[in-house]
């Protein structure tokens, strides 16, 4: 899914390809890292922004809720977003 993302995402080089690694076993959950290349590094932030929404997106797309580890309890059912809700208000408003 964050190799998806990354695709989806404009103003990333294609090579070397976006790679994930399991960087780190933690005490109650497993870090990953998405390793991209920008085209352009001075558009880092607007870059790194998009990719964010497109993480969000894909996780939500598959039905994958992303949680903090530290969380108390499990909900009932994952909070996700279904697509047709993406840009309700005030999502859409202009700022």
């Amino acid at each position: 899914m964050l190799i998806e993302a990354a695709r989806r995402t404009e103003k990333l080089k294609e090579q070397p390809a976006p790679t994930v690694f399991q960087a780190q076993l933690s005490d109650f959950c497993v870090e990953y890292q998405l390793q991209v290349v920008l085209q352009n590094p001075a558009e880092r932030i607007a870059v790194v922004a998009a990719l964010n929404a497109n993480i969000q997106d894909v996780f939500n797309e598959y039905g994958v809720q992303i949680m903090s580890p530290h969380y108390t309890a499990d909900p009932a059912h994952p909070a996700i977003v279904p697509k047709e809700k993406w840009h309700e208000p005030p999502a859409n408003q202009p700022t």
